[in-house]
């Protein structure tokens, strides 16, 4: 009876020991999975706001609609808003997907321009 008993108190302190294991490392996991995503969308706002200051520097420079530099900013700018709103919806973000959708939709416009 006592062997079971110890073996018992033992399974259970394992048991608890592997459960704390587990939520220690999806804990970590979460956390990494935040931090990579902070560190995409800061990276990819920051590029995103180069781009429109060459897109805004080129449009003031630039008499010609149909320049070639000016059509590969916003084709860049294009990819890289789509890019950033497909990565919110994968985090399950959909307010700040929808706000880079828009700004897509109001983008159209000035890229169909420069084609």
């Amino acid at each position: 009876y006592y062997t079971n008993y110890s073996n018992s108190s033992m399974k259970s302190s394992l048991e608890e020991l592997e459960r704390l294991e587990w939520n220690c490392l999806l804990q970590e996991l979460s956390q990494s999975i935040c931090h990579g995503f902070t560190t995409s969308t800061s990276c990819m706002d920051e590029a995103l706001r180069h781009l429109q200051q060459q897109v805004a520097n080129r449009d003031a420079t630039t008499t010609s609609p149909n320049n070639h530099h000016q059509s590969h900013h916003y084709t860049d700018l294009f990819l890289l808003k789509e890019s950033l709103a497909l990565t919110y919806e994968q985090m399950n973000l959909p307010t700040q997907a929808l706000v880079q959708y828009n700004e897509l939709r109001a983008l159209l416009p000035e890229l169909q321009n420069t084609l």
